[in-house]
Parts: structure tokens; C-alpha cells; sequence
């Protein structure tokens, strides 16, 4: 879940899984953006990965 609240200044609560996928999102963006699209597949199957056996989705 992602929370951000605007009373007093910014202040945003990101879980584990918003911020796994964030950081595997980002990943994957700047790994096909510098060609390594092999990187991709290790990403999807990563993500699938977390949320089939960590996540218990």
C-alpha cells in the first residue's frame, strides 16, 4: 500500500512489495533501456516469483 499524507509536509509509507516493485520496475526500465533485454526475463521472473511465494498471491 502507498500512503502519502500533505498535513505538515510530504510523508509517503510505502510497504516492502510497492517498494520491491518499484526498484524491479525500475530495473527492468533502465535494463532495456541500455539493451540488456536478457535482464528482463530475470525481472519478470523475479517479480512472479516474489508474489507467488512470498507475497502468497
Amino acid at each position: 500500500m502507498l500512503t502519502i499524507e500533505s498535513t505538515g509536509g510530504f510523508v509517503a509509507g510505502i510497504n516492502g512489495a510497492v517498494l520491491f516493485a518499484l526498484l524491479i520496475g525500475l530495473g527492468a526500465y533502465l535494463g532495456w533501456h541500455w539493451g540488456f533485454r536478457s535482464f528482463l526475463t530475470v525481472t519478470l521472473a523475479s517479480i512472479i516469483g516474489y508474489f507467488v511465494f512470498v507475497s502468497g498471491g
